[in-house]
């Protein structure tokens, strides 16, 4: 054992055994759950389970806080945006236009309500306090992000190669989507773990090892190609750009950088068609361009098939703007967008092949947080980001070439696209992608247990007070 690894007394040394196995077990069955047998096929059944592991880690902590009569939670630079986070979605929950929706999340799916929020913050502490100062459960803990990823990027192979195709209504071999159900998540989930293989394969010295990282790599990639996710394909293109710079610093080595600089060019020219029609989707995004009816309407007279997906973001953005401004301190309640979008539902979204669509998101996390928890929930959320980014330059060495070590990167390869697609993304998925950026906390930030002593004799019902995720469901 590292002489910096945390001692565990030997009377809790079981409780964090199990707590950490749950851990491994809640990363690597959730991105592969699926039930054929009920309404919601993925979601649904992901969430379940995580509702369950978040009880049976919630009492795991309770346990072991009985055995060693002291609770003991680790501290970190993202208590105060959480709780100010947290603390926005429950008084948006309290004034929601539909207060069940807001607890437990979007019918059919039982995901993005308090419920789940206060589940994923409940998780975030559980693995922070067992997770800091053990090396070993943590490069255990990327092993088995990588290992499921493997397994849902190669099934997305599977798809691609129509293995699938007579089950789905959706043209799965066009847009895979593996065992996630929708191809924007499934770019999302692989788009956040893409750098794990990539500075695995970097900073390992082991040949074997660097073959598996690369063969990773690039599995994940072609699936993410795969998913034609416009979104998840940006992202990974910032995410390889950043990956680029980086090594060619760290390994002094230009030609890195100059060599993903000549492949850019390569691709731009081959696709550049291709390229040329997704600036000029963009660019229906941007409110200088023209007004949306303008848009929606010339795009009506040339279009073959649906409409332009950039020109229907805009229909929404515009409705969930309008519904900010309506309800500005609170919003209608959070994941009540489906509901509360008609109210304010552009006309020109009646121009759009998706005119009798429903609507449950505003494809756009800040405008969906504006609409459903008003300027409180917008803030808090941005304060979060603004505060998960400062942590993440303040502990990022200032000198590239000589502090930015392989242990380094190898632990926390998510800090450099934590951010990447947060835009556009729900990073409350059931993938439970913000489970990865725990691991900024977890092995760079420095996360001081607080113990409170209490006499064995309390009363058994003190464990209310205790992380109470047993007492959600």
């Amino acid at each position: 054992m590292s002489s910096k690894e945390k001692v565990i007394p030997q009377n809790g040394f079981k409780t964090i055994n199990f707590i950490q196995f749950s851990f491994y077990t809640l990363f690597f069955v959730t991105p592969l759950l699926l039930w054929p047998f009920t309404s919601e096929v993925f979601e649904f059944n992901k969430m379940m389970f995580v509702y369950a592991m978040t009880i049976i880690i919630a009492a795991a902590w309770a346990i072991r806080s009985f055995q060693e009569k002291k609770f003991e939670i680790a501290r970190t630079p993202l208590d105060l945006p959480l709780m100010l986070f947290l603390t926005s979605q429950i008084a948006s929950t309290i004034f929601s236009i539909d207060r069940h929706t807001s607890l437990w999340g979007y019918y059919s799916r039982f995901h993005g309500g308090l419920v789940s929020t206060l589940c994923y913050v409940i998780l975030f502490y559980a693995l922070v306090t067992h997770f800091s100062g053990q090396a070993k459960a943590v490069r255990n803990l990327l092993y088995t992000i990588l290992a499921t990823a493997a397994i849902t990027s190669f099934y997305a192979l599977l798809e691609r190669m129509g293995i699938d195709k007579h089950i789905w209504v959706q043209d799965v071999q066009n847009r895979v989507f593996s065992t996630l159900g929708q191809p924007n998540w499934l770019s999302a989930y692989l788009v956040a773990i893409l750098p794990l293989s990539l500075f695995g394969a970097m900073n390992t010295k082991n040949l074997n090892l660097r073959l598996l990282n690369i063969f990773l790599s690039l599995l994940f990639l072609t699936a993410i190609i795969f998913t034609r996710s416009q979104s998840g394909i940006g992202a990974m293109a910032v995410v390889l750009i950043a990956f680029a710079v980086i090594a060619s610093i760290q390994k002094k080595q230009i030609k890195i950088l100059l060599g993903l600089s000549v492949l850019l060019f390569a691709i731009l020219f081959v696709k550049s068609a291709a390229v040329g029609r997704t600036l000029h989707s963009l660019n229906k995004i941007n409110p200088f361009y023209s007004d949306t009816v303008t848009i929606i309407t010339e795009e009506n007279k040339t279009r073959i098939g649906g409409s332009d997906s950039m020109a229907i973001r805009r229909v929404v953005w515009q409705g969930a703007l309008e519904l900010g401004k309506k309800y500005p301190f609170f919003g209608t309640g959070v994941e009540t967008f489906g509901y509360s979008y008609y109210w304010t539902r552009p006309a020109a979204h009646n121009l759009t092949s998706e005119a009798d669509f429903l609507y449950n998101k505003a494809h756009n996390e800040y405008l969906n947080f504006l609409a459903t928890t008003g300027f409180l929930g917008l803030f808090a959320y941005l304060f979060l980001i603004f505060s998960s980014l400062r942590v993440l330059y303040s502990n990022l060495p200032k000198r590239f070439s000589a502090e930015l070590s392989a242990e380094k990167l190898s632990a926390n390869p998510s800090l450099l696209d934590r951010h990447a697609s947060l835009a556009m993304t729900d990073l409350r998925s059931p993938l439970i992608l913000g489970f990865i950026s725990i691991l900024i906390t977890v092995s760079s930030v420095s996360s001081s247990p607080i113990t409170s002593a209490f006499p064995w004799s309390m009363s058994p019902y003190s464990s209310f007070f205790f992380p109470p995720s047993f007492f959600l469901i």
